[in-house]
């Protein structure tokens, strides 16, 4: 084998571009020397912009979850407002016979 694929650059480059790594099989980094250097970031780049897909989701996910949280405390205080102004009755307040279960 002359050639390897880079798994940053996806380049099919002489064994000569690959840095020493003994711990590979063909004794070659995966990565080229360029690639090492930082001179060809596609696959970071890459990679940065998925990620802050996943994080600007996961944003999105807590935001509404905020604001589900926000409209529940929101019910909770109007009812706890109209009930001191009377304008509704408490929960459990009705009697059996209002509901129609007492003849």
């Amino acid at each position: 084998m002359t050639t390897k694929c880079c798994t940053g650059c996806g380049r099919d480059l002489p064994l000569e571009e690959f840095p020493a790594d003994a711990s590979k099989s063909d004794g070659h980094h995966t990565r080229c020397r360029t690639c090492k250097r930082g001179g060809s970031q596609a696959g970071t780049r890459r990679e940065n912009q998925e990620r802050q897909h996943r994080l600007a989701e996961a944003r999105t996910a807590a935001l509404e979850r905020l604001a589900e949280r926000h409209d529940q405390e929101f019910v909770k205080l109007y009812y706890t407002e109209a009930v001191s102004r009377g304008l509704v009755e408490p929960h459990g307040s009705v009697d059996d016979s209002r509901r129609g279960l007492v003849a």
